[in-house]
């Protein structure tokens, strides 16, 4: 008899769950990944232990086993690949001049931020205003900011992908989809 492969990856998320939810158990996942993720990207300062156990915290409803962490958390560890096809196909939809507006309005509302505010205060939440004023669909704004953040259609929460990269590669991600809009 075989074990149906969903009942596997209900059992295997079940299973990191119950690992993840104690910080020894969590720390434990991390090191375990952490030799797989330093490979998978050499180069990338954002491989610690700390930091990876920050990941599997944002992915937690992602990741079936640790290996996932690499294929579902790539943007975490290196810069995006922003003419991808995957990452070039979320942008279909959208006008390059309004992608702009709203990167250049987002750039200004976190350059404004400070880090204390940055930290205390949700990055959607800091965002609302602004995406009033600019008057376009919602789903256009945050397919924009997904498309900047992560260069992919699906993922953690944007406030959760904000926090976790931080003020300045967030900044950083959103100043280089700016730059890529003038030139396509």
């Amino acid at each position: 008899s075989s074990l149906d492969p969903a009942k596997l990856e209900y059992l295997n998320k079940h299973h990191l769950f119950r690992v993840w939810s104690t910080p020894d158990g969590l720390r434990s996942l991390a090191e375990r990944a952490h030799n797989e993720v330093k490979a998978a990207f050499p180069s990338s300062s954002h491989t610690s232990v700390e930091y990876i156990q920050e990941v599997i915290l944002t992915l937690q409803g992602r990741i079936v086993n640790i290996h996932d962490i690499v294929s579902h958390g790539a943007f975490f560890f290196q810069d995006l690949d922003l003419e991808s096809e995957k990452a070039k196909d979320m942008l279909k939809r959208v006008e390059p001049q309004d992608r702009l507006k709203i990167l250049q309005a987002v750039i200004r509302v976190v350059e404004s931020t400070s880090q204390d505010v940055w930290e205390s205060t949700g990055f959607l939440q800091l965002l609302e205003e602004e995406q009033k004023k600019l008057n376009l669909p919602y789903k256009t704004f945050m397919t924009v900011l997904r498309h900047a953040l992560c260069g992919q259609k699906d993922g953690p929460a944007l406030g959760d992908v904000a926090r976790l990269l931080g003020r300045d590669r967030t900044l950083q991600r959103l100043s280089q989809s700016s730059e890529h809009v003038g030139l396509q």
